[in-house]
């Protein structure tokens, strides 16, 4: 297979490849939408009582939804929040289905006391949850004029907090919603080896007081789309029934399959479901990985066993550098109390498997704060304070790590760029001091959603640094193009990208920095029909 054209560029011009979830009167509700804009109560800390219909709320305080916590000022330390919502609903004999189109974090849901559903083991242990689209059905027999609604979240580690993050809403069962269909594997990280069978099932539920008959059509599919086999099912389900279809399959060759199920109503398709699976060898232990391709994986927000299990996805796809962030804040909770185990634990693991680490430093620990930025949310650490910590980390890991990236995209309304410049000219003199060969990156400027107020162009921001008469080693990028959808566009919008930022480099007598791309790739969002075979299409296209 030819190489992509954008892919053949980038080698030439040594860039370094990183790929990346109050009350509402009846009549105010339309026939469709139960749920009320307005009203969401909020509080940290974990207390399963909380989830009570007589649960008493009124010292809760009011939260925007959706919005992450942060933006709400919420920071909970054990990593769990409850939200609570009262509603009133008209009366109705059938179920209701509640669909969470983003949350950041693994939930549990609750409706007047009862659990209608959940999305992780609230352990840490589930990858990147935050676009898994909930759908959770409310049974009939919970339904009352005035109801509760209790959402139980679980965020582990994370810089930004959880939240309900997008749309959330409920509506009655419409006939043909009434077959509630998903899969009882997950709906991710299946990766077999060459050889080996992969089982999954399909499970059908009739959630309406009707019976129902639909037909039930299962397809798997190639990377390139194309149909290897295809089942059919004539159902009938009464009320309240469950039925479910075990398969077993032998994928011939490695690569990227899907599984396409689909339910046929009325000989239309209302509800779709995919499964992909990845059929992928071991790599020898003896083999080399290039550094120059590798993945921003945030292992600082996952436990040690999810940790562990992705770096051996990596090893096992050739991945051969991790990029993941490297927190002040989480480090240095206390001032002059460092706690490296975690970053110890990334570094040990990755080096066991030959993985490269490209470590982020970021976010400012409460006890260090000096003042705000620009952007008044944003905090502006004390530089001597700052450099100590740039200090010991590079005195930590320096034998392992050669390329440290600052901050995570500056432009995008966080820092200006002369606060950028102060924050990374203390960061490179710090390291310096440690390791005189380190290189130092001005840390992933952006063009995502760049229109938004406050955010600046990279090309922009980039001049108005070298403006400054910033001295500095490397530049980091990410150059989001957005959705499109042909090779062509791509090529064309990604060339675009690049040439702005290059522009610069070149007309500032910077041509010869290093340039890495440490994020590229669309979002998995399945709010808006993106998955995971989207995301490797776009990166071969």
């Amino acid at each position: 297979m030819s190489m992509p054209k954008f892919l053949l560029r980038c080698f030439s011009a040594s860039c370094f490849i990183f790929v990346m979830t109050g009350l509402l009167n009846a009549n105010q509700a339309s026939a469709q939408e139960l749920l009320p804009e307005k009203g969401w109560l909020f509080a940290p800390g974990d207390n399963l009582r909380r989830a009570a219909i007589d649960f008493d709320d009124r010292d809760w305080k009011s939260i925007e939804v959706p919005a992450y916590w942060n933006k709400a000022g919420v920071f909970p330390k054990d990593g769990f929040g409850w939200y609570r919502l009262h509603i009133s609903l008209p009366p109705g004999k059938e179920a209701l289905e509640l669909v969470i189109k983003g949350l950041a974090g693994e939930d549990e849901t609750y409706f007047n006391g009862k659990k209608i559903g959940s999305t992780g083991e609230l352990s840490g242990d589930f990858s990147n949850p935050k676009y898994v689209i909930r759908t959770y059905t409310v049974p009939a027999d919970l339904r009352r004029r005035q109801n509760i609604l209790a959402i139980r979240i679980y965020t582990g580690k994370t810089i930004w907090g959880g939240g309900i993050i997008r749309p959330i809403s409920l509506r009655e069962l419409k006939p043909e919603d009434a077959i509630e269909l998903k899969y009882k594997s997950p709906l991710s990280g299946n990766f077999i080896r060459p050889g080996e069978k992969f089982s999954y099932s399909i499970e059908c539920k009739n959630r309406r007081t009707e019976p129902a008959s639909i037909k039930l059509q299962s397809t798997l599919n190639d990377f390139e789309g194309k149909e290897l086999e295809r089942v059919e099912y004539e159902i009938s389900l009464n009320p309240g029934e469950i039925r479910s279809w075990e398969k077993e399959i032998l994928l011939p060759v490695q690569g990227i399959y899907t599984v396409n199920s689909s339910i046929i109503f009325k000989n239309a398709t209302v509800k779709s479901e995919s499964l992909s699976i990845g059929v992928m060898p071991e790599r020898p232990a003896d083999s080399k990985l290039d550094p120059r391709f590798g993945v921003a994986c945030h292992l600082n927000w996952w436990d040690s066993k999810t940790s562990i299990k992705l770096l051996d996805l990596m090893r096992r796809a050739g991945i051969g550098t991790a990029r993941t962030g490297m927190i002040w804040r989480d480090i240095e909770e206390v001032k002059g109390q460092m706690d490296f185990s975690r970053c110890d634990l990334i570094a040990d693991e990755s080096a066991k498997r030959g993985i490269t680490w490209l470590p982020t430093l970021s976010d400012v620990p409460d006890w260090a704060v000096k003042g705000k930025g620009s952007n008044p949310s944003l905090r502006i650490p004390d530089i001597e304070a700052w450099k100590t910590f740039v200090s010991e980390a590079v005195k930590r890991y320096g034998k392992k790590i050669q390329v440290w990236e600052i901050g995570n995209e500056p432009n995008l309304n966080k820092l200006s760029p002369e606060e950028y410049r102060d924050q990374y000219a203390a960061a490179r003199e710090a390291a310096l001091k440690v390791k005189s060969d380190a290189v130092i990156a001005i840390g992933g400027l952006s063009s995502v959603h760049v229109k938004q107020p406050g955010r600046i162009l990279p090309d922009i921001y980039l001049n108005g640094l070298c403006e400054l008469n910033m001295n500095f080693d490397a530049l980091a990028y990410h150059p989001y193009i957005g959705w499109p959808k042909t090779n062509a566009a791509i090529v064309q919008d990604f060339n675009k990208t690049m040439d702005s930022v290059e522009n610069v480099l070149s007309s500032r007598s910077q041509g010869d920095k290093k340039l890495y791309l440490t994020e590229y790739a669309i979002s998995k969002r399945t709010d808006q029909e993106r998955s995971e075979l989207d995301q490797a299409r776009f990166l071969v296209l």
